[in-house]
């Protein structure tokens, strides 16, 4: 299976992504002859493209949803939202059975829009899936208690025209400055936290997971995090990189 050069970082979560979300349109298909799903914050695609390829075209229908048209994939429906904080997602009420949104609340100032919208566009009985960095997380825990922002978190609007972190510099800062501040994280959540919000909006928690994403092995200090990061996993999920949740409306 190959990835990309951009999405090489993000292997791990699609490799998880794709094990839970075909085991889910699996028993959802045992039921009903045909599925559509609804990414939200999609970018290239490259999941999509991989989770398609796993069933019939005529069984499911994909709609990535973006500010850019990024994907790969062409047949893939692409529907533009330019702002999750405020806008509203141009789709029916009650169109999709699935929703995927994988790690883009976090950049987002209020979850409500997205919640909202995601549930107005979701069939009843409809599955919301949600991953999202773990504001709990091992690495966030020892960075706090020395006095650090949590990781990968935007400080204020001059620090991202820079590319600085609380932590270290970024080599290679974007010079536009709006794809920095969408790459960046504006808030954290934690397993307790994400479900509560969830359950504000009457969403039924159905499975609560995680998932480690890792670093390419070139350097000991990555294959060292990476090791720790498997560890803890097996340990206490909860202290584990990225949250997994699967909900029901």
């Amino acid at each position: 299976m190959n990835f990309d050069k951009y999405d090489f970082l993000h292997q791990t979560r699609y490799l998880f992504l794709l094990k839970e979300i075909e085991k889910l349109l699996i028993s959802l298909l045992e039921k009903q002859n045909k599925i559509v799903l609804v990414d939200i914050g999609s970018g290239t695609g490259q999941f999509l493209s991989l989770l398609k390829n796993k069933f019939k075209r005529e069984r499911i229908k994909i709609y990535a949803l973006d500010r850019i048209n990024s994907l790969n994939d062409k047949t893939i429906t692409f529907i533009k939202i330019n702002d999750l904080n405020k806008d509203r997602i141009d789709l029916p009420n009650e169109f999709a059975d699935v929703i995927t949104c994988s790690e883009a609340i976090e950049h987002l100032y209020q979850p409500d829009n997205l919640i909202l919208e995601s549930r107005r566009i979701l069939r009843k009985q409809g599955y919301f899936v949600i991953t999202t960095p773990n504001l709990n997380s091992w690495i966030n825990r020892i960075l706090i208690l020395f006095g650090y922002f949590p990781y990968g978190m935007s400080l204020c609007r001059r620090a991202d025209e820079l590319g600085v972190r609380d932590l270290k510099y970024i080599k290679q800062p974007s010079k536009n400055l709006e794809k920095v501040n969408y790459d960046y994280h504006i808030r954290l959540y934690g397993v307790k936290a994400l479900t509560k919000i969830l359950s504000l909006y009457k969403f039924k928690i159905v499975k609560i997971s995680s998932f480690v994403r890792y670093y390419p092995n070139d350097k000991f200090y990555k294959r060292l995090i990476n090791s720790i990061y498997y560890l803890l996993n097996k340990i206490n999920p909860f202290l584990s990189q990225i949250i997994f949740i699967i909900c029901k409306k």
